[in-house]
């Protein structure tokens, strides 16, 4: 395989770059079957699914041919889905191992959410329930208070 595909590209300047590695506790057959498909969205995105040279060259994939068409099935396109999330959280933890998120946005957003939610919800609620979901608030709102505190100490 050739080191021109982009996955591999971008994993070697986020490993050089930032130390992080989106391949981290990947199997090697998961790994390469992730590089043979950013080779393949190539093939779809620019050529309609059509094999051509370059691509048998630089994927090393020898099971099909110039001008052949080629399909993912539903567990080769399931399987891909899968990797991709298991990189995408590599990058995201690697990149909050390095930048920890602010606490007090994330509280905001989160009570935000909560208050947005008894708001719509809160007319169509009987009263009980309504009592019940200003307690989840407050509850809420203790938590976050209690969880900025202990961020303020470390």
């Amino acid at each position: 395989m050739n080191l021109r595909n982009p996955l591999l590209l971008c994993a070697e300047a986020l490993k050089n770059v930032f130390d992080i590695k989106i391949f981290k506790n990947m199997k090697q057959d998961d790994i390469d079957f992730a590089i043979l498909m950013f080779h393949r969205r190539r093939i779809y995105e620019h050529i309609g699914g059509q094999v051509d040279k370059k691509y048998i060259q630089h994927s090393g994939d020898t099971s099909v041919r110039p001008k052949q068409r080629i399909r993912e099935t539903h567990e080769t396109a399931s399987r891909i889905a899968t990797i991709s999330l298991k990189m995408g959280k590599n990058i995201y933890e690697g990149f909050h191992n390095i930048l920890p998120p602010e606490q007090m946005p994330l509280c905001f957003h989160s009570m935000t959410s909560l208050f947005q939610y008894a708001f719509i919800k809160g007319s169509k609620l009987s009263i009980k329930e309504q009592e019940a979901l200003a307690n989840k608030l407050l509850t809420e709102l203790e938590n976050q208070e209690t969880r900025l505190q202990s961020n303020d100490k470390d």
